[in-house]
């Protein structure tokens, strides 16, 4: 409710405002000075600061109200219009110091007072041969008051459309005005006004077109013969006294807006400090759900952890038996396999020495046979009776037959043919050293064998 009260105020003041200016809008306009505006800045073509005496121009309305030069990149000015031309857009364009001319983008609106910064920039694209010139008109004269000079520094100033666009002092009673335009504005009406010593501006009711180059000469008399001159001062005193309580209106406007302004601002932030409460009480309350959660995560991680370490654990277990069970019965099958290679090597070792005494009889029973069979042949060579069958040594058991014994023929067999005949080299064989070194080689052929394969 209190917000809607200083709305419905602050509607009420500004349509009181509008009434005001509507009922002023009928009184003589003097154009007294109220707008005191500073601009000031960079200035900046094509990322560089701009070269020193480059000039930058400030336009309202299309009237070009001021110029200066830059220095060091930078410009500064101050525009002096009446109070009416508050909240006018002013626009900044310039000129090179080789011509080219240049309109910025940027722009500001014109404050009854204070400083304003900007910047100026643009690119090269922006930049332009000169097509609309400026030149100079020169207006000038004496200035006369209730029939006298006027005092020296009287201000003296002109406006095109409302806008001053020149104002200067007078010396020795006189004015000098250098009112410079585009040439386009050619034909321009063009306003004088004198603000005299008791801070009343009069304007001159005559005006002149603008025109390019040259000289006017203009007489500026105010009071004593000049007509209608009490009736002007009426107005303007009239004019001054509406102006100073528009003023009062304005101020009283601009502190009530200023109230309603800090009352809004007071319920903003009292509305900012309950959402930043609401926030604060909101995320202190998600930071606790938080933390549960956390907790109940890192309860349910723990106790997956011990239930996963269980698990290992008991893994672990049977994997040990397993294995201990594995290690027994690799021990059990190794020691009935060492059982097994011992009992096959004590096997083979028995059938080794059996075998071996096998062949050390036979190469015995071959030796006797071969000296028996040797001492026959010798004392059949000698022709002694052969030995009787009863002193054989052990063997088959047969006895020599007389036909075998007188047979001088080359025979074959195992222990016959000792005598070189028809065989040759077979004969040779068959000598009874010769097959006793053969036996010998044998026995030793496999005893070798039964040693390798036993390991």
């Amino acid at each position: 409710m209190r917000r809607l009260d200083r709305k419905g105020f602050f509607f009420i003041a500004t349509l009181s405002l509008m009434l005001a200016l509507v009922w002023l809008s009928n009184v003589p306009s003097a154009n007294a000075q109220g707008a005191n505006h500073v601009f000031k800045g960079k200035v900046i073509l094509d990322g560089r600061p701009a070269p020193d005496g480059t000039r930058v121009i400030a336009y309202i309305d299309g009237v070009r109200v001021r110029s200066e030069r830059t220095n060091g990149g930078r410009f500064e000015f101050e525009l002096r219009q009446g109070s009416s031309m508050a909240g006018k857009t002013v626009e900044f364009r310039g000129r090179t110091v080789d011509g080219r001319e240049l309109r910025f983008p940027q722009n500001a609106r014109l404050l009854f007072s204070g400083v304003t910064t900007i910047d100026l920039e643009l690119r090269g694209s922006s930049s332009f041969p000169g097509t609309d010139p400026e030149e100079s008109h020169v207006f000038q004269g004496p200035v006369v008051i209730d029939g006298r000079p006027v005092p020296d520094e009287t201000r003296v100033w002109a406006n095109i459309n409302q806008v001053r666009v020149s104002g200067t002092r007078t010396r020795a009673g006189r004015f000098r005005l250098n009112v410079r335009q585009p040439v386009s504005n050619a034909g321009m009406k063009v306003e004088i006004w004198v603000r005299g010593e008791d801070r009343v501006s009069f304007r001159v009711p005559q005006t002149w077109p603008w025109q390019p180059g040259g000289f006017t000469d203009v007489k500026i008399q105010f009071g004593g013969d000049a007509p209608d001159a009490s009736t002007r001062l009426e107005q303007e005193r009239a004019r001054l006294e509406q102006e100073r309580i528009l003023q009062e209106g304005q101020q009283a406007l601009e502190k009530q807006r200023l109230e309603a302004e800090r009352g809004l601002q007071q319920d903003q932030a009292r509305l900012e400090r309950e959402r930043l409460k609401q926030e604060r009480v909101r995320q202190e309350e998600q930071a606790r759900l938080d933390q549960e959660r956390i907790k109940r995560e890192q309860g349910l991680f723990q106790q997956e952890q011990k239930r996963q370490s269980e698990l290992d654990q008991a893994r672990f277990e049977q994997e040990q038996v397993r294995i201990k069970r594995e290690q027994l019965l690799a021990e059990q099958q190794q020691k009935v396999e060492q059982e097994r290679m011992d009992r096959l090597r004590q096997q083979e070792e028995r059938d080794f020495k059996a075998e071996q005494e096998r062949l050390r009889r036979e190469v015995e029973l071959n030796l006797q046979r071969q000296k028996f069979e040797l001492e026959q042949r010798t004392r059949q060579g000698l022709g002694l009776p052969p030995l009787p069958p009863e002193q054989f040594p052990p063997g088959d058991g047969k006895a020599i037959a007389p036909g075998e014994i007188e047979d001088k023929g080359p025979r074959r067999g195992f222990f016959t043919n000792t005598t070189v005949g028809g065989l040759g080299t077979a004969n040779n064989l068959m000598d009874p050293t010769m097959l006793a070194v053969l036996g010998i080689v044998l026995t030793l052929g496999a005893t070798m064998l039964q040693m390798i394969r036993g390991n």
